[in-house]
């Protein structure tokens, strides 16, 4: 069975009921699920983590997106994360039966889409850009929906599709093909801001990824990693953030995973700790299943 995923970014973390009704539109079609979200106040962002047949997937992001369009306004938002628009990034990630070439091909199909029928900017990244600087998303993201409008007049910034100017209200959107992205909480027994921002330098340098700070209700930090399964196994973020924490004098309390984690990646662990001496079946129940099913 071919199944797609995306983690679409929205820039909204406060409006419950307006993520309920985009969460309970999935309901619309068959063989497609919300399987996981993450609300965050602080940044005033939503992620959702979406999976489903190609097709399903496809026309629940068009729709999503034409909803968050409606009712996300990026003139008055506010939050600590630099979004460019209402639906801030969408990345297509090819799941189980999707060929690379297959996966790039939805992301311009609906890059195409949205931004005809929108009259938004589209910046192509990761995969889907041969531009190096736009593989990037930071680079895309750089100074939020502020800077926008004069990066694209100044040249420094262009669009792979639609006009070559932000919407007024919504903005612009990220699209593009990329690998499973690993997400992990690290919850630190630190109320210390000075302290989390080093332990954030450090982390960045040891591992290729992005990593969010946010504090907890009892005032302690939490550092939130992001890191791509094609750069570094699950393995090695556990153990590099856990040299790292210690070595601020700091503990880990406990570890949140906010996004699910394929079954391959659990299985590359393990031949990590088994030095790749590993051999037999190595296929899960789960993509054994998937792959009888049409």
């Amino acid at each position: 069975m071919k199944l797609l995923g995306a983690v679409p970014n929205i820039s909204e973390g406060k409006d419950e009921k307006l993520i309920k009704k985009i969460i309970d539109m999935a309901n619309e079609y068959e063989k497609m699920w919300v399987i996981s979200y993450k609300m965050d106040e602080y940044y005033n962002r939503t992620l959702l983590t979406v999976i489903g047949k190609p097709e399903c997937v496809m026309n629940y992001l068009f729709k999503m997106t034409e909803i968050c369009i409606n009712e996300i306004d990026m003139k008055n938002h506010s939050g600590a994360h630099p979004a460019i628009g209402s639906v801030d990034v969408i990345p297509i990630i090819p799941i189980t039966e999707i060929t690379n070439d297959e996966a790039q091909k939805m992301a311009l199909d609906i890059s195409e889409k949205i931004s005809s029928k929108f009259n938004i900017p589209i910046f192509s990244y990761e995969n889907s850009t041969d531009i190096s600087n736009k593989k990037h998303i930071n680079y895309i993201r750089k100074d939020g929906f502020e800077s926008l409008k004069w990066r694209m007049k100044t040249g420094k910034l262009a669009s792979d599709f639609g006009p070559n100017e932000p919407n007024e209200n919504a903005g612009g959107c990220i699209i593009g093909v990329r690998s499973y992205l690993i997400t992990l909480d690290f919850y630190i027994n630190s109320k210390n801001r000075w302290l989390a921002e080093q332990i954030k330098r450090e982390l960045l340098v040891e591992i290729p990824g992005s990593i969010f700070i946010d504090k907890k209700s009892d005032n302690n930090f939490i550092l939130t990693l992001n890191a791509k399964v094609s750069d570094i196994s699950l393995l090695d973020i556990y153990y590099t953030s856990r040299k790292v924490i210690e070595h601020f004098d700091c503990e880990i309390e406990k570890i949140n995973i906010p996004t699910p984690l394929t079954s391959s990646i659990l299985i590359d662990s393990f031949k990590k700790i088994a030095d790749n001496n590993i051999e037999g079946n190595l296929q899960t129940i789960e993509e054994f299943i998937l792959s009888k099913l049409s």
